[in-house]
This record gives C-alpha cells, sequence and structure tokens, in this order.
C-alpha cells in the first residue's frame, strides 16, 4: 500500500508538471493566435486601403475626363465605363468569381463587351486595356472637336495639354492597377507552413491535454 508521503509526492510533482505544462502551453498557443490574429487584421486593413485608393483615384481620373476630355461624348462615356468596369472586375475577380454576372455590368457594357470580357483570363487587366485604349482615343490630338474645323487647326498648346492629360489619366490607371495588384497579392499570400504546422500542433496538444491536466482540478 501506498504511503501518505508517497501520495504527498506524487501530488506535488503532479501539481508541479500542471504547472509547467500549462505556462509552456498556453504562452506558445497564445502567442500563436494573437499572432495570427494580428496578420489576419492587418491583411483586412491593408485591403480596405487598396480599395479605398482605388476607388478615390476612379473619382479622379473620371473627373478628369469629364473636364479635360475632348468634347466628344461617345468616346467620352466609353472611357468612364471602361472605369466602372474594371473595378466590377477587380471586385469579382478577389472573390474568385471567374463569370462576371451579366447583371453586375448592365448597362454599364454592351453585351459583346461583356461577353470578351468575360472570356479573358485576367478580366480587370483585360479591363485596364480597354480603358487605356478608350483614353488614347478621347485624348488623341489628331481628331478634331465638335468646334474645330480641321486637324490643322489645333494649336500647339492645346495639343501639349491634351498630351499632358492624356499622361496624368495613364498614371491614374496605372495606380488603379497597383492598388489590384497589391490585393491580389495578399489574396494569394498564405500564412507560413511551419506556422500553421505549429498553430495546429499545440491546438491538438492544448485540446488533447484538457482532460488529463485540468479535468482533475474540475
Amino acid at each position: 500500500e501506498r504511503t501518505s508521503d508517497e501520495d504527498d509526492t506524487t501530488a506535488s510533482a503532479l501539481e508541479t508538471w500542471e504547472f509547467f505544462f500549462g505556462v509552456v502551453l498556453n504562452t506558445s498557443l497564445s502567442f500563436l493566435l494573437v499572432f495570427r490574429l494580428n496578420r489576419a487584421a492587418q491583411r483586412f486593413w491593408l485591403a480596405r486601403q487598396n480599395w479605398g485608393i482605388m476607388v478615390g483615384t476612379g473619382r479622379y481620373l473620371v473627373s478628369g475626363i469629364l473636364i479635360h476630355g475632348r468634347h466628344n461624348p461617345t468616346k467620352r462615356d466609353d472611357a468612364i465605363r471602361w472605369v466602372a468596369a474594371y473595378a466590377i472586375a477587380t471586385m469579382h475577380f478577389m472573390r474568385s468569381i471567374r463569370i462576371i454576372p451579366t447583371q453586375s455590368l448592365a448597362g454599364v457594357l454592351e453585351a459583346n463587351q461583356i461577353l470578351k470580357m468575360q472570356q479573358a483570363l485576367h478580366p480587370p487587366l483585360y479591363a485596364a486595356d480597354a480603358c487605356r485604349w478608350a483614353l488614347k482615343e478621347l485624348f488623341s490630338v489628331e481628331e478634331k472637336d465638335e468646334d474645330e474645323t480641321s486637324t490643322s487647326t489645333m494649336s500647339t498648346s492645346r495639343a501639349i495639354a491634351r498630351t499632358q492629360h492624356l499622361a496624368q489619366a495613364e498614371a491614374q490607371l496605372n495606380l488603379i492597377m497597383d492598388q489590384e495588384g497589391a490585393m491580389e497579392r495578399i489574396k494569394s499570400t498564405p500564412l507560413p507552413l511551419v506556422y500553421v504546422t505549429h498553430l495546429r500542433t499545440f491546438l491538438l496538444a492544448f485540446l488533447l491535454s484538457l482532460p488529463y491536466i485540468w479535468g482533475r482540478a474540475l
């Protein structure tokens, strides 16, 4: 039969093990969970920041098109429609929706334009290229406005101004594309495999140890 001294020694050893195991496991698990939550929050806010910059820059781009674009409603509206289509395509691309619903682009693009963008390997890039082409046509110095009699009557200063406005619009479009690329990078960058493995291991050890370590105290 076991003596009281042996029972006290066993109880003391068990208490020491419970304390040591609890501190090590809980501390390690806490650090891993905090790191995981911080990383998730950081990715969330970075994505929101990128999307906010995209929306703001898109507004600047459309405003510049309306004010500085030459007086050609067809080509002006074409450029604006592709700016809106780019944002819609980016939203669905980030959500891994391969085929953009036609209803999302209703009233923005024509049916054949929607079909071509749906068939593209990267719909946002297709919309960006179409927008860039529309900007080139809108700010072209080789075509006249409705109040100009011929291309030769365009003054040098007006041609330079159009070129500058085109360069500014191109820069804003590039900034929008940078934000889409940043969100794509966030989406395609998983957690490190070593971290995920350690987190799962400590979680499994914590759950399996509950009945043996803390069950007696309950």
